[in-house]
């Protein structure tokens, strides 16, 4: 099998069972070197030999960009401002965005899918521009200025959108009075002692590490884009270690938050105003299933630019999951 796997994965699989490593295994490179738009004009030998290189080689604490797995911390960041009550799960919208166009959403919608609000991730690529990253604030700025139609009213449907996760890592910047970045540091990252865990805002910080990028299936590099600065939904670097450590911490050992709010992001949230249960089930920041097999499953997935991750934790034996 793990010749098998060395032939078809690029990245690190991790599996514990209860907190006790069991596989742990890294194959492949952080840059294929195969094709790409900056890789025109190298040789065959070039690409190989830069494929070969040392640095260039994955290992268990390589970082990646975890796309949507991000979500889970900023769901924590928000719920520790709402334990300490700095902020409450009914606040509107309004309350932090005066001028928005949308009524009726609350934080509580934000987190578990259920605002309505359109997805900025499909708004015209010509409105980021082509010069550098798009920041948080330019993001935002363009879902309220452009006013596009809502999906459906607060609470009556669920539907997946990144929209509200940009939105939730602003918020807790504007209650918490610091940036984003610094307070998930503070507050969650350095506590749990995650190494090479950062946000892509301070990649500059982290100059010795070579980043993996973004690949196609046909092996082509995915070329940096402007949304690939925006973060809360997203944008959010780690490792597996890391990521063991965070899960331990936040469902085991409840050091990120009392026991009443880890119970409270890991159970089904998005129920709608009528009372039914959407057929995907959704906390806070988290994806959850009753499997018939498995029993509950509490998970998140992350697809973004080439990179695609799965992260799941199963409390009846305390295993986890991660594939990065």
């Amino acid at each position: 099998m793990a010749e098998q796997m060395s032939q078809t994965l690029n990245g690190t699989i991790l599996i514990a069972l209860d907190d006790k490593v069991i596989v742990r295994k890294t194959y492949g490179y952080a840059r294929l070197y195969q094709k790409g738009k900056d890789l025109n004009g190298m040789t065959i030998s070039q690409l190989s030999a830069a494929r070969g290189k040392t640095e260039n080689k994955l290992t268990n604490t390589t970082p990646y960009e975890l796309a949507s797995i991000s979500k889970q911390f900023t769901a924590a960041a928000i719920l520790k401002l709402v334990a300490a009550g700095k902020m409450k799960l009914t606040d509107n919208l309004s309350k932090y965005y005066p001028n928005n166009p949308y009524a009726g959403i609350t934080i509580h919608h934000l987190l578990c899918h259920t605002s309505g609000l359109p997805e900025y991730f499909d708004f015209p690529e010509e409105i980021w521009g082509t010069e550098g990253l798009t920041t948080n604030e330019q993001a935002i700025q363009k879902v309220f200025s452009r006013r596009e139609k809502i999906y459906f009213k607060p609470g009556m449907r669920y539907k997946y959108t990144n929209t509200n996760y940009l939105l939730l890592a602003d918020i807790v910047a504007k209650v918490s009075g610091v940036k984003f970045e610094k307070c998930v540091e503070d507050s969650i990252i350095k506590p749990v002692g995650m190494m090479n865990t950062f946000y892509v805002t301070q990649k500059n910080e982290h100059r010795d590490i070579f980043f993996p990028r973004g690949h196609l299936k046909s092996g082509e590099e995915v070329a940096i884009e402007p949304l690939d600065g925006t973060f809360g939904d997203k944008g959010l670097y780690s490792c597996p270690e890391a990521l063991m450590k965070w899960k331990i911490a936040f469902f085991n050992e409840y050091s990120v938050l009392p026991k009443e709010w880890v119970e409270k992001a890991s159970s089904t949230q998005n129920k709608l105003i009528t009372g039914a249960e959407p057929s995907e089930l959704y906390g806070y920041g988290f994806h959850l299933e009753e499997n018939p097999y498995y029993g509950k499953l509490v998970y998140h997935g992350g697809l973004w630019h080439g990179f695609h991750h799965i992260m799941v934790y199963r409390p009846s034996d305390n295993m986890l999951f991660i594939c990065l």
